[in-house]
């Protein structure tokens, strides 16, 4: 259980040093572009407000078929989601798919 909180962890955060350089890249922007931040905010918050949106229907999905089950689909979710965040070629993509991280965890 302890390896699956450190998963987390490290999905929420992975993003935050390098938010802001995946944005300028996909806008093609210069260092002092304000839409940089805007967006990098845009992608880093998209993540825990999906978690805002879907740990009650998890919760009640663990109540019914089991904890263990329900955190192995959140493992699987979470390792498609991040390989699909890794090739992700735009700024909807790349938001995309930290949304769809959160469906998958819970915690």
């Amino acid at each position: 259980l302890g390896l699956i909180q450190l998963t987390e962890s490290m999905a929420i955060t992975q993003i935050l040093p390098y938010a802001a350089f995946v944005i300028q890249d996909f806008l093609g922007a210069d260092d002092d572009d304000p839409t940089v931040g805007y967006y990098a905010g845009l992608l880093s918050a998209s993540f825990p407000f999906a978690q805002f949106l879907t740990s009650y229907h998890w919760g009640a999905l663990a109540d019914k078929v089991g904890r263990r089950p329900t955190l192995m689909m959140g493992l699987c979710g979470t390792l498609f989601t991040l390989i699909m965040f890794g090739f992700a070629v735009n700024i909807p993509m790349a938001i995309g798919a930290r949304l769809f991280m959160w469906v998958f965890q819970w915690e």
